[in-house]
């Protein structure tokens, strides 16, 4: 279950389905701002085409990933982020599929807000989650995090601590990738603000049809 937060309110819908129905909450109450937590089995798996969508129409929330490189609630096994190499449950001699990268795939639809941080990066964090929160359009926030459990202790990580160092030693700023090879990056999770812009959201679309379907009655 994915939840939706809004003032005094979390709504629990179906695992993929949170930017959809966000969508509908927006439509039903445009004053309402709702803020998605999924991860990236969710966002980037049996949700992409709603992530893809939520993105092109621009609507107005605030989308955190939680992006732990696995499943970590069924079983550990290869999530879309997956690094190649990596063991899962469902790749016990390494992961051979191409990761996805939220930021990457965001920044092509058009996403307005872009941002990703680690667990190691809480005032960063904090300040972006603050700029989404007043930015109007698709903010998203790419949140490196552990999952000890499955892609800890499928590949020899096998403490909390020892997770959270690795997910720090593996991550650079964008000021820092600027100067790295493709081969230097391969396995590293680039951090920083990547797009900050403004563009009509989805309400203030709609709003226009109808204010110019109503002066044509």
């Amino acid at each position: 279950m994915i939840p939706i937060i809004m003032p005094g309110k979390i709504l629990m819908n179906l695992h993929g389905r949170g930017l959809a129905v966000a969508t509908g909450v927006q439509m039903a109450n445009p004053e309402l701002k709702p803020i998605i937590i999924a991860g990236d089995g969710d966002l980037l798996s049996i949700g992409t085409s709603h992530f893809i969508h939520a993105i092109r129409r621009n609507l107005n929330c605030v989308c955190i990933l939680l992006h732990n490189l696995t499943y970590g609630m069924t079983g550990g096994q290869i999530a879309p982020t997956a690094q190649l190499g990596q063991i899962a449950s469902t790749a016990t001699q390494g992961v051979v599929d191409e990761p996805i990268d939220a930021v990457e795939l965001a920044k092509t639809i058009g996403a307005s807000y872009i941002a990703r941080c680690t667990t190691a990066q809480p005032i960063q964090f904090m300040r972006y989650f603050r700029k989404a929160l007043q930015h109007k359009g698709f903010a998203l926030i790419d949140i490196v995090s552990q999952c000890v459990t499955y892609f800890g202790r499928h590949n020899k990580l096998n403490s909390p601590v020892e997770v959270f160092n690795w997910i720090k030693a593996h991550s650079v700023t964008i000021k820092q990738a600027a100067t790295m090879s493709k081969e230097e990056l391969m396995d590293k999770f680039i951090t920083g603000e990547f797009v900050d812009t403004e563009k009509p959201t989805l309400m203030e679309k709609y709003f226009r049809v109808i204010e110019k379907a109503q002066t044509r009655e």
